[in-house]
């Protein structure tokens, strides 16, 4: 792994340690998604994405949150399919639930990181 990658897993960890004994706050579950999507590059495996992003349930003071909130398997147009990784990273209605708007999505073709967010996504899926 590279060296921003292993500072990262560090700097969530310790972030972790810190607030031990006190449940996140969403605000904080998204911004820490937002520092390690940066981190993500074309080409990272899932695993690798996995160690940056965090494979886990999270209590949050407004209820639970599971990293990647959500993943699926979708097909383009053309036939070709990709492992699809949501994260929480933004909101768009103070109101305690998590919808699509509010996460970003990580496309994995073949195992590997091929791009994210949601305009990459939708341009994926309708290519021919």
């Amino acid at each position: 792994m590279k060296t921003t990658t292993l500072l990262l897993i560090v700097s969530l960890t310790l972030l972790g340690l810190t607030t031990a004994g006190c449940a996140p706050s969403h605000d904080q579950i998204r911004a820490e998604n937002r520092l390690a999507l940066a981190s993500i590059t074309v080409g990272m495996t899932r695993a690798e994405v996995d160690a940056v992003m965090g494979l886990r349930t999270i209590r949050t003071t407004q209820g639970w949150i599971t990293n990647p909130h959500r993943t699926e398997v979708r097909r383009a147009d053309n036939g070709d399919t990709y492992d699809v990784l949501y994260y929480y990273t933004t909101v768009t209605v103070h109101d305690g639930k998590v919808s699509d708007r509010e996460l970003t999505p990580v496309v994995l073709q073949d195992g590997h990181v091929i791009g994210w967010g949601s305009d990459f996504l939708k341009a994926l899926l309708a290519a021919d």
